[in-house]
This record gives structure tokens, sequence and C-alpha cells, in this order.
């Protein structure tokens, strides 16, 4: 949890804002998983969020804080696997347009 916040400390306030100026260039589907005991990010952060990702879907754990997925790990894992398996398989290269393909050797 230490390591956590001093990471989190460490992002510069001009990064934050970059990235959230961008957060809506995300256009494949996302799962937000939000803990109502998260005590970095409020319920109306987690919401702007949501509002903010046209393709996501939130997830609200009652029981957890900012870290579902050590919290309630069985939990997490069975909402990925379900998350993940409602979605089309696509490769790296169909979600990623313009990124370069390795070249073969």
């Amino acid at each position: 949890h230490d390591s956590l916040i001093k990471t989190i400390q460490q992002i510069r306030a001009r990064e934050v804002v970059e990235l959230s100026a961008r957060i809506s260039e995300i256009q494949i589907p996302t799962l937000i998983v939000w803990g109502t005991h998260d005590s970095l990010l409020s319920s109306d952060q987690a919401e702007l969020l949501h509002r903010a990702l046209p393709a996501a879907r939130p997830v609200v754990f009652v029981e957890a804080g900012h870290l579902a997925h050590q919290e309630l790990p069985e939990a997490t894992a069975k909402l990925i696997e379900e998350f993940l398996a409602q979605q089309p398989k696509r490769t790296f290269h169909e979600l990623t347009p313009g990124a370069r393909r390795p070249s073969s050797a």
C-alpha cells in the first residue's frame, strides 16, 4: 500500500491533466472496478471516469477499497474473466490503429 501511495505522489499534476484530457480517446470496452472504501478516488471521480469512457462498464465492490484486486482477488478475477469472455477476440493491432507490427526475422 505504501509503494502505491509513493507512486501516486510522484505523478506530476501536469501529467494527470494531460492524461485526463485524453481519456475519452479510449474507445474499446473498459472495465472500471471501484471499491466504496477507496480512500484515493472518490465516488465522484469514479463516476467522471465512467462518463469519460463511452465503452466502460463500471463495477462497484462494496467491501473493497482502492486495491480490489488484492482485497478480493477471487471476485476480481471472476469479474475480469466474465468481462473478457463477453468481448470479441481482437489482436493488439486491431485495437491499436497505426501500431507498427514487429518485423519478422
